[in-house]
């Protein structure tokens, strides 16, 4: 190919780069468009606000959404850390038949994002956010508490607000429950090494003996441990695509193209802060040992980011008076709420009546 025909290829590559991308932008603005002409349009006798709520001095962004202002308030604490629901809130829309949605991009997450100095990115501060927020939100919707749900991350923020304000929590329901983050690397060395020594795999063998059991002092000597644990231990069950992330997110209404960005930057920039915090300091069997309202976990039986058995342990030894239970959901990982949102949100309504008896 001459010079002047590498450049006429080049010149249509870029005009076809050019009007994708163009399109791909006027198709985003019609589809968030659309999404919340119908948010409003089913909101008209319920509950819309977009807001920022200062909280521990930090202004943080919160979405409050609800068909039926009469109905409970029900907060969501999303994962990460660092990464918020709100972009994928779509997928449980169900919820906001039955309950006031409060979404809260936490500080360091998405739309929260550029507000908070990492310093403040502990655990105590979320905790402490978190009741604040319910504070100010309740008595403004007339609510005395509210449903709080939980995922991963922030499993461990809810639990901790549960017995710390149980007065504002009707019940808890932790989704993909975490308990102890380095209890569960422990597992997964444990699993990896033994599988390495019945196959004769002396590479994995070798490796995983240099790095040795957790603790670790160095962090990256845990990736070495993922790695061999996701090479040896294939998953049975993948979890939701990166494409069902991506599209929810990119129709989101709620979010821009900086807020887009600001969603990847927040979760790696909260999860490198946070992540010594985590591993070497929180463990649930030690800091929570009974809660007062009822508890319910919701787990994925192919979870493999919140084992199982670590749920089930905490959860046997938590002293939990109005009663606690453990839900398997059999076809999915750690986001059951995109595996199975159906019946996810049909769980979730259940189980806030439930409390309301």
């Amino acid at each position: 190919m001459n010079s002047r025909s590498l450049r006429r290829w080049l010149g249509r590559a870029l005009a076809v780069a050019l009007a994708l991308g163009t399109a791909g932008a006027i198709t985003r603005v019609w589809v968030q468009s659309r999404a919340s002409e119908r948010l409003h349009a089913e909101l008209a006798r319920g509950v819309d606000l977009d807001e920022r709520i200062v909280l521990g001095g930090v202004p943080q962004w919160v979405r409050l959404r609800g068909r039926d202002r009469t109905k409970p308030a029900l907060l969501w604490l999303h994962g990460g850390p660092g990464f918020p629901q709100l972009p994928f809130a779509a997928a449980t829309a169900d919820l906001e038949r039955e309950f006031i949605v409060i979404q809260w991009d936490q500080r360091g997450a998405g739309r929260t994002f550029r507000e908070a100095p990492d310093a403040e990115l502990t655990l105590p501060r979320y905790v402490e956010d978190a009741e604040e927020l319910l504070r100010v939100l309740l008595p403004r919707l007339g609510k005395s508490d509210c449903v709080l749900v939980a995922h991963s991350w922030g499993s461990l923020v809810g639990a901790e607000l549960a017995a710390r304000a149980p007065r504002l929590v009707r019940c808890y329901i932790g989704v993909g429950q975490m308990v102890s983050y380095r209890a569960g690397e422990q597992d997964r060395y444990a699993r990896s090494l033994a599988t390495a020594r019945a196959r004769g795999l002396a590479e994995a063998e070798r490796e995983l003996e240099r790095v040795g059991p957790p603790p670790h002092l160095d962090m990256d000597e845990c990736r070495v441990i993922d790695r061999w644990f996701a090479r040896l231990h294939p998953p049975s069950l993948s979890g939701p695509s990166p494409w069902r992330f991506v599209r929810l997110a990119w129709s989101s209404p709620e979010y821009g193209w900086l807020d887009l960005v600001a969603l990847g930057r927040g979760f790696w920039r909260s999860t490198a802060v946070l992540g010594p915090e985590l591993y070497y300091d929180l463990d649930l069997a030690d800091s929570v040992s009974r809660l007062p309202m009822p508890v319910h976990l919701l787990c994925g039986e192919h979870d493999r980011v919140a084992p199982l058995h670590l749920a089930e342990g905490w959860l046997a030894q938590l002293e939990a008076p109005q009663g606690k239970q453990l839900h398997r959901i059999r076809a999915s990982t750690h986001w059951p709420f995109l595996g199975e949102p159906e019946r996810f949100c049909a769980l979730v309504v259940a189980i806030a009546h439930s409390a309301e008896r």
